[in-house]
């Protein structure tokens, strides 16, 4: 069972006036009806499929296929490898996309030496190698206190809303001068202007919206009693920093909670029962949903958070609406920022209309 990764990017037109975005319209080239390839497979050869077809959070998939079908319960290892892979993911972003907002070259030797560690981490967590587990986070960590935060991950991640605002404003590691020029956005942080968090609580009613008739129209475009939702997306404290300055700070917190927390308290796994499980992944939310007769599969569903995030309702476009700026180069900037600090692993096509004419300013954003 081959195939492409489901991730095929999105496609964007900011309506601009020359000054403010006006109206934003959010295409997705997604192929949301890939796990349609898993109806009539036994249910190891789909767990075992996970990886090969999901470039991005592959492990991540693989628990939650294994959890959704009853084939195996969630380990600690395989939480921890989850948790090694949402590290990995995070530091990507971190190494070498941030330091491209800024106009600075990627980090790539750092992210080198993080992709050799988180290695070695999920090797020694699958030998049960647990001095060898020990030693790769401890170098992490002093990867990331050098290279990323300035500071232990614990002294990072015990900061409240004040000191946290005191570090980006004394760039006291390598990222606060990313956090720090964020562009700002009209856009507010509290409801009605962005939408509400998933919470565990409303697990229910997406399995129940995945198995109804219109299943797939909810995979595509989700929405929750009217209203979509957001997840992954979280803001932390940074005194009068705007909006996704404080999303990626917010990052930055849980790339550092993760470290600090030696044994992974806050475990991968968010919810499971019968037929559906949810994974906790760098992007947010990962549900799937199974349904199997006489041994074979019948049913696969998966919504992950890109659709939360990426909805036409959705977080990523009321940030975009919110942006403002007096040139398309500006605005193509700012563009490229919300899509870094929502969902960083998409990739989007980023058109912009003025008037009757339009532009395209970059071809992937």
């Amino acid at each position: 069972m081959t195939g492409a990764p489901l991730d095929q990017g999105l496609a964007i037109e900011l309506r601009w006036d020359g000054e403010r975005v006006t109206s934003v319209i959010l295409r997705s080239r997604r192929l949301v009806g890939l796990p349609r390839v898993f109806e009539g497979q036994a249910p190891d050869r789909v767990i075992a499929a996970m990886p090969r077809l999901f470039a991005l959070c592959g492990r991540a998939h693989r628990l939650a296929a294994a959890l959704a079908l009853g084939a195996e319960a969630a380990s600690p290892e395989a939480v921890l490898a989850v948790e090694a892979e949402r590290i990995r993911e995070w530091l990507l972003q971190i190494l070498l996309v941030w330091p491209t907002l800024v106009d600075e070259p990627p980090r790539s030797d750092a992210m080198r030496l993080a992709s050799r560690l988180v290695q070695a981490l999920l090797t020694a967590v699958e030998s049960q190698d647990v001095a060898g587990a020990r030693t790769a986070l401890t170098r992490l960590e002093a990867l990331v206190a050098a290279e990323v935060l300035g500071e232990p991950p614990a002294v990072f991640a015990a900061r409240d809303a004040d000191a946290l605002a005191e570090w980006v404003s004394r760039r006291g590691g390598r990222a606060a001068a990313v956090v720090a020029a964020a562009p700002p956005s009209t856009t507010q942080i509290l409801p009605p202007f962005l939408p509400p968090l998933l919470e565990s609580e409303d697990l229910p009613k997406v399995v129940a919206a995945l198995d109804g008739d219109a299943g797939w129209n909810f995979v595509a475009r989700p929405q929750l009693d009217g209203r979509c939702r957001r997840t992954g997306v979280i803001f932390a404290g940074g005194g009068a920093l705007p909006v996704l300055g404080r999303i990626l700070l917010a990052r930055l917190r849980r790339l550092a909670v993760a470290l600090a927390e030696r044994d992974f308290h806050s475990s991968a796994v968010v919810s499971a029962s019968e037929g559906w499980a949810c994974v906790d992944t760098a992007r947010g939310w990962l549900v799937h949903r199974a349904a199997l007769e006489a041994g074979r599969v019948v049913r696969y569903r998966i919504l992950a958070p890109t659709e939360w995030n990426c909805h036409p309702q959705g977080v990523a476009a009321r940030l975009l609406r919110g942006l403002q700026a007096d040139d398309a180069a500006r605005l193509r900037r700012s563009a490229r920022w919300v899509l870094t600090a929502v969902d960083p692993c998409i990739t989007a096509e980023v058109r912009v209309c003025r008037r009757s004419e339009r532009v395209e300013v970059d071809a992937d954003a």
